[in-house]
């Protein structure tokens, strides 16, 4: 008769070592896959995720590494079950933060939510000026920044995803009569 040689100590470490392998491919994916499919509408172009919810998202995953090693390490003890459940818990409300912030540019407004604010929603009309630093300080990238009319203003960074749009968003300006300010 063959025993079970693998034990719960076991399970969790494997559990732990995939979730850390696997951690920045989902870093990667998910942000911009769970904000179109939450907040994408048919009139949006693009919703955009800033940097700061990837780090969100890194620091979920880890409090699920975490929680799943201290249950190997802890041999699942009540003390290991309480903290890997906090973890999980933190994990489940730092995914649930993260998740809320997003940038959607559509054919008629302007959205967007930081991580601890309520969603703030513009008309193109609505846009005071635009600003483009074409020549960022080192480590950056150029970026728009959007000035409202209610003194809010909106840094949309130039990443991969938005040169494919700029052409539609130069149009949508040139149609509102807003020039775009470009700072060297």
């Amino acid at each position: 008769m063959m025993s079970n040689q693998f034990g719960k100590r076991h399970v969790f470490m494997v559990l732990s070592i995939l979730i850390l392998v696997t951690t920045p491919l989902f870093v990667l994916l998910l942000p911009n896959w769970n904000a179109n499919n939450v907040y994408h509408t048919p009139s949006n172009w693009y919703v955009f995720v800033k940097g700061s919810t990837y780090g969100m998202y890194g620091v979920g995953f880890l409090l699920l590494v975490i929680g799943s090693a201290i249950l190997a390490m802890l041999d699942c003890s009540r003390k290991a079950i309480y903290i890997a459940i906090l973890c999980v818990v933190l994990a489940g409300s730092s995914f649930y933060v993260a998740g809320r912030q997003y940038i959607a540019l559509a054919d008629d407004s302007i959205k967007y939510r930081d991580m601890f604010s309520k969603g703030h929603s513009y008309q193109w009309s609505d846009v005071e000026s635009v600003q483009y630093n074409k020549y960022p300080p080192e480590n950056e990238f150029p970026s728009y920044v959007f000035h409202f009319t209610d003194g809010h203003s909106l840094n949309l960074v130039e990443n991969r995803q938005l040169p494919a749009m700029r052409e539609s968003v130069k149009h949508r300006l040139k149609m509102e009569g807003i020039a775009i300010d470009v700072k060297y």
